[in-house]
């Protein structure tokens, strides 16, 4: 029997195409992200969580071509797609769940430490209240001290979150999250919070990542 994330995985795999035509395009969140690339050194080292089909990648490669990204993502056909998109950066599938056991045994060639900044786009609705919370643990394992961190999200209330199917049948299990409990988990978590941004998106697609209002959170490590 799938779990939430494979059903989630399996749907954003086999619509990767159909998501990059919607939302390679990221102008929309310019502002946040040339604010992240102004805090990036022109040569950072930069672990991407959900990377999808490779838009917010080439935004932050057109903005800083130097800098050295690590493109992951759980689903295949995405990774597929950041490559053509951006044939320029390593990628790998990662579960990002599972990131500070990844570090734990990574014996890989590209390891999963010592990055400058992270940025997970749209990655935090895809994750229940436990993984966000082992995600901001793990965030300081693989970044240096005083490393950058771009997080977005769909902000709602938790209790809204479940299962949400669109037209075509295709299902992903999605979860809002409120402000109040991300900046004071993050706080919890020694993660500082330099910046919060919120954007209106009005589509209510249930397979896309926007909804409503979304929130950008630029923090910093210890």
């Amino acid at each position: 029997m799938q779990d939430e994330c494979q059903i989630t995985v399996a749907t954003f795999n086999k619509a990767a195409q159909r998501y990059q035509d919607k939302f390679m395009d990221v102008g929309l969140y310019h502002t946040s992200l040339d604010t992240f690339c102004r805090n990036l050194a022109p040569n950072a080292r930069v672990l991407e969580l959900g990377c999808g089909p490779g838009n917010i990648t080439r935004y932050l490669l057109d903005n800083l071509p130097s800098i050295d990204i690590l493109a992951t993502d759980l689903a295949p056909n995405m990774l597929t797609l950041t490559q053509k998109n951006c044939p320029e950066v390593a990628t790998q599938l990662l579960d990002c769940r599972a990131l500070g056991a990844l570090v734990s045994n990574d014996s890989s060639t590209t390891p999963l430490t010592g990055f400058d900044a992270l940025i997970a786009g749209f990655c935090l609705p895809y994750l229940n209240r436990e993984n966000v919370n082992q995600l901001f643990t793990d965030i300081k394992a693989v970044c240096r001290s005083k490393a950058f961190i771009y997080l977005s999200t769909m902000e709602g209330s938790y209790q809204n979150s479940g299962k949400q199917t669109s037209s075509q049948g295709d299902s992903v299990y999605t979860y809002y999250h409120e402000r109040d409990w991300l900046t004071e988990t993050l706080k919890q978590h020694g993660l500082q919070v330099i910046e919060l941004l919120e954007q209106r998106y009005p589509d209510t697609d249930s397979t896309s990542n926007a909804s409503g209002t979304d929130l950008i959170i630029i923090a910093r490590t210890p």
